[in-house]
């Protein structure tokens, strides 16, 4: 992976193979997806708590969401 996560200063397990999140500012989306990668099992609570609407998808395809992102049926 190509995140490092700053407390091991190795590469950041991957449990979310990807992170969509909605920000201000692009910046500040991409701040909270990097944050989310790094954090990994952690990530859904951190979001919440910063009040961050994210689609989060694990390796597996498995998926969460926090904040306003739609549910996938309403998406379709």
């Amino acid at each position: 992976h190509h995140l490092l996560d700053p407390r091991t200063g190795l590469p950041a397990v991957e449990v979310w193979h990807t992170v969509t999140a909605v920000g201000e500012t692009c910046a500040a989306a991409n701040t909270a997806t990097t944050a989310a990668i790094v954090l990994g099992a952690d990530a859904t609570a951190w979001l919440t708590a910063r009040r961050i609407t994210a689609r989060l998808v694990a390796p597996d395809g498995r998926r969460s969401r926090t904040g306003a992102w739609p549910r996938e049926e309403e998406a379709a």
